[in-house]
């Protein structure tokens, strides 16, 4: 963060004074001044200036001297120093921009250097075909194979022509053919395969899915022709028992639903009961029946249900129930029929029922008459639903209680139309299965042919660079001209050759060829590098650098085609990069520091715009001590004023009428400029200003 330039708030408002002078009225006065008070600027300059004036005559007659008991004034010496003000960033270690590089000429990559290591002239770079590529430095790449003119050769000169080199580019280029031919045949097993197994499975499953969606229309068109004939029942109803567990409720009310309240008449159902005379004579007594006024033996209380359905009680006289039944049953309607027997007094009666024995849902109440004798009693139940299994019990009562009948159950038959949304929701599902089923197979078998296909492209690509990579070798070992070479890649392997210590004829000159002297350094050279010592130097055995690298990354792997990116290099130089203040520029100097490291100086380099910020680099004097990578903190100097007199802020004193000054021990306040402020310490600059002036910094 940078520091401050301005610390006003340092600066002294006030004259020091000793008591008894005109200066203690200003300084009580100063507060008042920041209230704002302006009738008191006026008296305050005027006392000022004649307060200093007195001091003047008295400091010089000697005849005002500080009370020994007052105050001691604190002071300081000016001095002169070096001042700077610097603003801190953080930043990042790395490298100078570098290359990527491939060889051209193609072949297999056989080995690789380690990546973070520095390549200097001489040294082998990567290895194709198991022959090292060596780095030479320069400015200008070889473009051609450098060899003895024809003359030369015939004279006795070592024999030229790399054979070797011609003899792997011819077995590089027949394996990749041989691969083509191998891709092609797999890519035909494919295509047949495609024809055959695939296809039949494809054809396969679209039947199936024509099949299914068949089967799913009939379905369909079904379950329309049942809806317009009302939803027949598709299977008869049942009829079946249970034991009944507790009963119906005591007091069940005979509120019924009838199409309408909690759930709806489809689900729950609803009922109407009816009363018919009695299948019996009169004064005849059916089983489980209580003749009015006689107690039976073994009669149970009031409320207990009898085996059979018949409830017989004491007098008072309870109602009787059973008998029950149930008889044509639909998808959805049913009718309950039993017997109750009134036993003298007002009864009505209703059904409960529903698909649990908690029954849920009743009739309403009807009228049972107040009889001696037993009579048929029924209820109509609609809005059941289909193909389910209902519960249900007789219910009787009058004034002396109620009387529960035995539980029994039977099932609705099943509608068609529910059959057929079975059957609908069955071929739904099958048809999306077999519409999965054909995308996959379509998928599997183009999928397979494609993934051939591209492998076969990719390897004759191979097989066309394998074909240049051929036609290069066999110009390096072409029938060499009559001529000799000159040129600048005739000066660049001489001047080398010459710093590896292997030439020591001329390096430059217009007269500079490819002599004999120069192929037989050549060949010593590539003795000693491990190369096949032709004497003549093409441009695969070579890379041409402008000095030194570092490998940043190796890209390649051993075994890799040499076409392909090999390594990329970077500079030696490390660079550390940060994102500052729009007012930095190159030049600037700085201090690199990395955790737990020595400071290193450095200088900004370069400066690139960024949005309202810019991104510099710097460059250190020692890059030695500094690690990798990693961040580092970075130290700018933003300003600096070298050899300047400099006083501590406290010394600065605001004056009322605008500016600085210093006040000396006497009480004589010496006007300065203030210029540069670093730290605790500002530029001061004015006449009388010297270096060891004692000034005042507070009371």
């Amino acid at each position: 963060m940078r520091q401050s330039t301005q610390d006003a708030h340092k600066f002294r408002t006030a004259v020091p004074h000793t008591p008894g002078t005109l200066a203690a009225m200003v300084k009580e006065t100063r507060g008042r001044l920041r209230a704002g008070h302006p009738l008191l600027i006026t008296l305050l300059a005027a006392g000022a200036i004649l307060g200093g004036v007195l001091g003047a005559l008295a400091a010089t007659r000697g005849r005002s001297r500080p009370n020994a008991s007052g105050p001691r004034l604190q002071t300081t010496a000016v001095i002169r120093t070096n001042l700077s003000t610097t603003a801190s960033f953080q930043g990042t270690i790395g490298f100078t921009a570098g290359r990527t590089l491939s060889d051209p000429a193609g072949g297999t990559v056989t080995a690789l250097p380690a990546a973070g290591r520095t390549i200097g002239r001489g040294e082998p770079l990567y290895w194709v075909n198991d022959q090292p590529v060596i780095v030479f430095y320069g400015g200008t790449a070889l473009f051609r194979t450098l060899r003895l003119p024809l003359a030369d050769t015939r004279r006795g000169a070592a024999p030229e022509g790399p054979s070797p080199g011609v003899l792997a580019a011819r077995q590089t280029l027949e394996s990749a053919r041989l691969q083509v031919t191998a891709d092609e045949l797999t890519l035909r097993q494919s295509e047949l395969q495609r024809a055959t197994t695939g296809r039949a499975t494809l054809l396969q499953a679209r039947a199936q899915l024509r099949t299914d969606t068949a089967a799913l229309a009939a379905a369909r068109r079904e379950l329309e022709a049942d809806q317009q004939l009302g939803c027949p029942a598709a299977s008869p109803a049942t009829v079946g028992s249970r034991a009944l567990t507790g009963g119906p409720p005591s007091g069940t009310t005979g509120t019924g639903t009838s199409g309408s309240g909690a759930r709806s008449a489809r689900d729950t159902g609803s009922g109407s009961a009816g009363t018919q005379p009695g299948s019996t004579q009169p004064g005849a007594t059916q089983p489980g029946a209580t003749q009015p006024g006689a107690t039976q033996p073994g009669a149970t209380q009031p409320g207990a249900t009898q085996p059979g359905g018949t409830v017989t009680t004491p007098a008072p006289v309870l109602p009787t129930v059973g008998g029950e039944q149930d008889s044509g049953e639909t998808t959805t309607t049913a009718l309950l029929t039993g017997e109750v027997t009134p036993g003298g007094s007002d009864t009505v009666y209703h059904f409960v029922y529903g698909t649990s024995s908690a029954f849920g849902r009743s009739t309403p109440n009807s009228d049972a008459g107040s009889g001696a004798d037993p009579i048929q009693v029924s209820a109509q139940l609609t809005g059941l639903r289909p193909d389910t299994t209902y519960v249900y019990a007789l219910v009787a009562s009058n004034a002396y209680g109620s009387a529960n009948g035995i539980t029994e159950s039977f099932t609705t038959a099943t509608s068609s139309c529910a059959q057929q949304r079975q059957t609908i929701a069955g071929d739904e599902q099958a048809v999306a299965q077999d519409q999965l089923t054909v995308r996959g197979a379509r998928a599997s078998v183009s999928s397979t042919t494609e993934t051939d296909r591209e492998q076969l492209r990719a390897d004759r690509a191979v097989v066309r660079t394998d074909i240049q990579a051929l036609q290069q070798a066999q110009r390096d070992v072409a029938p060499p001209s009559t001529a000799q070479m000159h040129g600048l890649d005739v000066a660049l392997v001489a001047q080398n050759l010459a710093a590896l210590g292997y030439f020591s004829g001329a390096t430059t000159g217009p007269d500079l060829a490819y002599t004999p002297a120069l192929a037989a350094a050549v060949r010593r050279w590539q003795v000693a590098a491990g190369i096949d010592p032709t004497g003549a130097l093409s441009p695969a055995q070579v890379v041409v650098l402008h000095g030194p690298a570092r490998i940043a990354a190796v890209r390649g792997t051993v075994g890799g085609h040499a076409t392909a990116p090999i390594v990329s290099l970077s500079g030696t130089t490390k660079v550390i990069s940060f994102s500052g203040s729009g007012d930095l520029r190159p030049g600037q100097p700085v201090r690199v520091s990395a955790a737990g490291g020595v400071p290193v100086a450095g200088r900004i380099t370069s400066v690139t715009p960024s949005g309202n910020r810019v991104l510099a680099q710097v460059r250190v004097s020692d890059p030695g001590l500094l690690p990798a990578s990693g961040p580092v903190g970075i130290t700018v100097t933003t300003q600096s004023r070298p050899d300047v007199l400099a006083v501590p802020v406290e010394a600065l004193l605001a004056r009322p009428s605008g500016g600085y000054a210093l006040q000396l021990p006497g009480g004589y306040q010496l006007p300065v400029r203030v210029g540069l402020i670093a730290g605790d310490l500002a530029e001061v600059s004015g006449h009388g200003l010297r270096a060891g002036l004692r000034v005042v910094t507070a009371v």
